[in-house]
């Protein structure tokens, strides 16, 4: 095990130093270090093959010594300080990420605690979905808190508070919308723009009915998003940090 955690360790310090450098950039450092070694250690020990050889040898080990230094400038100046800036950026986003799946995980841990129903797993199927919306009338009381202790909260505002919490959490991940790839934009707006949050800020909150199985299909397709949205932390960023 602490040999395969050494290895992992070992690929992700490459990925982030190494391997992020462009390939022309390091293939040029190579080829320059080669020409400091062949010429300092080999070629000036030996006679001149041509005419004007030594000098043409001190330009190109001059050259390859400036392009050398040069490197090690840009790496520790510009190419460290932009690692450190895209862990700091990967962690933040992770961060926000698992915010907006919590909130997700929240209500429907809520809401299976509130009929005690038993869930299968945390991204419900859809026909559990709406056994589970089944058993639930929008206007039962929420587990939502109130400074005022006369008003209680029923279950659509409960989506509803969701929704500005998730949203909110939204606006600070486009804030950094220059360091997002378009993969986890397209996520987020998934997220954002899905018919639950639409229908859950629109419609009144004082509406009686048997049951939320209107509701069900479009929590569905939210859970979906947040499903998606978890699946790109584990497979993007969790390998990365």
């Amino acid at each position: 095990m602490k040999r395969i955690f050494n290895k992992l360790a070992f690929k992700r310090a490459y990925n982030r130093y190494i391997s992020s450098i462009p390939t022309a950039v390091l293939l040029t450092v190579v080829v320059s270090v080669f020409l400091v070694f062949t010429i300092e250690l080999w070629l000036k020990s030996i006679p001149e093959i041509f005419p004007w050889g030594a000098e043409l040898g001190n330009i190109i080990s001059n050259l390859s010594m400036a392009i050398i230094s040069s490197f090690i400038f840009y790496y520790l100046v510009v190419h460290l300080q932009k690692v450190k800036d895209g862990i700091n950026i990967d962690y933040f986003v992770y961060e926000k990420n698992t915010q907006i799946i919590s909130i997700y995980v929240q209500q429907v841990s809520a809401l299976a605690k509130a009929c005690d129903f038993k869930l299968k797993g945390t991204f419900v199927e859809e026909d559990e979905l709406l056994e589970l919306f089944s058993k639930i009338k929008p206007q039962d009381k929420a587990p939502l808190a109130s400074f005022d202790l006369k008003q209680a909260f029923n279950w659509l505002h409960y989506f509803d508070d969701s929704r500005v919490r998730t949203q909110k959490i939204i606006n600070k991940l486009i804030e950094k919308l220059q360091f997002l790839d378009s993969d986890l934009i397209k996520l987020l707006s998934q997220i954002d723009d899905c018919s639950h949050f639409h229908i859950s800020e629109q419609l009144p909150k004082s509406i009686v009915g048997n049951s939320l199985e209107n509701w069900a299909d479009t929590f569905y397709q939210y859970s979906q998003h947040c499903k998606a949205l978890d699946s790109y932390n584990r497979n993007h960023l969790i390998r990365k940090l």
